[in-house]
């Protein structure tokens, strides 16, 4: 992943995955939208971005793959934890609101 992932092979293996109702343009404009959700969501720092030049996923933090080999994750949807809920459905769903 540290060369990144092209959107459309992207696609193929989520599709590979039961997820084959999903359009390319549907991930791209999620793909677009990854930055903005990490900020709202508080990831620091962040883990994924996205290139619309070059169409690529990419992971900005390469110290997550050493986290994901050698760490004890707690992930948000082992038990007890929080569900996250898809926020990317509304008509702008990463409007944030930092009257704090």
């Amino acid at each position: 992943m540290t060369e990144g992932i092209d959107s459309a092979a992207l696609l193929s293996r989520i599709g590979d995955h039961g997820g084959d109702a999903i359009r390319l343009s549907d991930l791209t404009q999620a793909l677009e939208r990854i930055d903005r959700l990490q900020v709202k969501i508080d990831v620091r720092p962040p883990v994924l971005s996205y290139s619309k030049a070059s169409r690529k996923l990419f992971l900005a933090d390469r110290a997550f793959l050493f986290f994901r080999r050698n760490g004890d994750p707690r992930w948000p949807w082992m038990a007890g934890e929080p569900e996250i809920t898809n926020d990317l459905s509304g008509g702008d769903p990463l409007l944030l609101d930092l009257d704090i």
